[in-house]
């Protein structure tokens, strides 16, 4: 009994001496803020493409023969006008010769006409005189009447004669001109499909050219095919390299499978084959305030902090684009303390104390 009585008597004076509770001030929240504002932007829109040739020409002899010799060889790249390769000229030079003789000898006979119609001319212009004075018999100028007639027709004839030889001799030096192959445009040789000595025939390819500059080939959404246009200078990168490319070709029929419309953009340099790029397209403006993606939080809406006044305030975000690691939002006005860091855990009317850079 007396050591419950001592007992009872401690817990009497812990009691007394101990202090009444004190209410504490709550300790304002460190938060990083950053300065933003309502800009105007340019929304874009990343699309891949491929590296594609822009076209294959075969070039091919206009005449039959044997190659004579070829010029250039697979990978070489060629100039226009440039000389490819050459057929035997032997029989083009026969032919030509002998088209040249048969001209000369119709321009031969074309003369010796000439000189009997101007004698056959002068003829009948004499006894024609001498007839109307009645000199001259009705039979003599009838006879000199016919042979000015024939003399006409011979030089008819021999003109005629003179135009198809001198026909023969032109169709004759094409073909010669036709022995050789020039390019017809600048590229590089991607096939060479004979060789010296071979027979080919008129029409069929001998070598195989592609532009010197390939093309960049993307498909692109109904909806952005009406930020492009002929001649628009678009953004690539290739390799982390960037680079530009201007629209060539706009294809208004959209692919069965992707339902997308082939663009075609020319290059400024000569990239690989297949090579796989990236297209930066600008499409729409915006207007609104950038900010980082990780500011943004969500609970059904998208939502920022801000701080007003000292203390937490949430403000309701519509995204209108997303640029990587950044977002262009519509909602909030004018200049404000957007929240960056220091996030978690705050709600709605506490008090912060901003740190670091708030510009």
């Amino acid at each position: 009994m007396k050591k419950l009585f001592i007992f009872f008597i401690l817990l009497l004076v812990v009691g007394c001496n101990q202090e009444p509770p004190v209410d504490l001030e709550p300790i304002p929240k460190r938060v990083q803020v950053e300065s933003v504002s309502v800009r105007s932007f340019k929304d874009y829109e990343v699309y891949v493409g491929h590296v594609k040739s822009a076209g294959l020409v075969k070039h091919a002899f206009e005449v039959d023969g044997k190659v004579d010799q070829v010029m250039v060889s697979v990978g070489d790249r060629v100039d226009q006008g440039q000389l490819l390769a050459t057929v035997d000229t032997e029989g083009y030079s026969y032919a030509l010769d002998a088209a040249r003789a048969e001209l000369s000898s119709a321009q031969s006979q074309y003369n010796k006409a000439l000189e009997s119609l101007t004698y056959a001319e002068d003829l009948f212009s004499d006894v024609d005189k001498l007839y109307k004075e009645g000199i001259s018999t009705k039979s003599e100028y009838d006879k000199v009447k016919l042979n000015l007639d024939v003399a006409s027709s011979d030089v008819d004839s021999a003109r005629g004669l003179v135009n198809q030889a001198r026909t023969q001799v032109d169709v004759k030096e094409y073909m010669l001109e036709q022995t050789d192959l020039f390019a017809s445009k600048s590229g590089i040789v991607v096939d060479v499909l004979n060789e010296s000595g071979e027979l080919v025939s008129a029409g069929y390819p001998v070598l195989v050219l592609r532009d010197a500059l390939p093309v960049l080939s993307f498909g692109v959404s109904q909806e952005d095919l009406a930020f492009l246009e002929i001649d628009q200078v678009v953004d690539i990168t290739y390799n982390d390299r960037l680079l530009t490319g201007a629209v060539i070709s706009i294809n208004q029929v959209p692919d069965r499978t992707t339902q997308t419309y082939e663009v075609e953009l020319s290059l400024n340099e000569d990239l690989p084959l297949g090579a796989i790029a990236t297209i930066k397209l600008t499409t729409k403006d915006l207007e609104g305030v950038k900010l980082p993606l990780s500011a943004i939080r969500s609970d059904g809406e998208d939502y920022v902090y801000v701080v007003v006044n000292g203390r937490v305030v949430r403000k309701n975000i519509e995204v209108l684009a997303i640029f990587n690691q950044e977002v262009v939002v519509r909602g909030l006005d004018g200049d404000c303390l957007l929240i960056i860091e220091g996030i978690m855990g705050l709600t709605p009317g506490d008090e912060v104390e901003l740190v670091g850079d708030e510009s």
